[in-house]
C-alpha cells in the first residue's frame, strides 16, 4: 500500500502579513477570453485572505494622454476603434518615453496610492 503525504498535510497554513501584497500581471492578445484564468486566480488568493484588485492598463491611457501631447486620440466606440486607438496611443506613449514598459509605471503608482487611501 502506497503512502500519500498530501493526505497527512492537514489544514492549509495561513500566514498573517496584513501589509503584504501580491501583484500578478496577466497579458493577453486582444480578443482573448482571459476570465477563466482571472477568476481562478482571484478565487485562489481569496483563500489566503487577499482581496483581488483588478486593473486594466488600457483604462489609464486617456488620463496619461491628457497630461502629455502625444498627438493621438482615443475613441470609445465602436469597439474596434476603441481597441485600436488604445493600442496606438499606448505604443506612442512608450515611444515618447523611450521605454517600452512606461505604460506600467503610472498604473503601479495609481494602485499604490489607491491602496493607501
Amino acid at each position: 500500500m502506497s503512502h500519500n503525504p498530501a493526505a497527512d498535510a492537514g489544514p492549509e497554513l495561513q500566514l498573517l502579513y496584513p501589509d503584504a501584497e501580491l501583484v500578478f500581471g496577466l497579458v493577453y492578445p486582444v480578443g482573448t477570453d482571459y476570465t477563466g484564468v482571472q477568476l481562478t486566480l482571484e478565487n485562489y488568493i481569496k483563500r489566503f485572505n487577499y482581496k483581488p484588485n483588478t486593473i486594466h492598463l488600457s483604462d489609464f491611457i486617456p488620463e496619461i494622454l491628457s497630461k502629455i501631447n502625444a498627438g493621438v486620440a482615443v475613441s470609445d466606440s465602436p469597439e474596434a476603434a476603441r481597441i485600436n486607438s488604445r493600442m496606438t496611443a499606448g505604443n506612442k506613449i512608450c515611444q515618447l518615453a523611450a521605454d517600452g514598459t512606461f505604460i506600467v509605471a503610472p498604473n503601479c503608482a495609481h494602485f499604490r496610492f489607491s491602496q493607501a487611501a
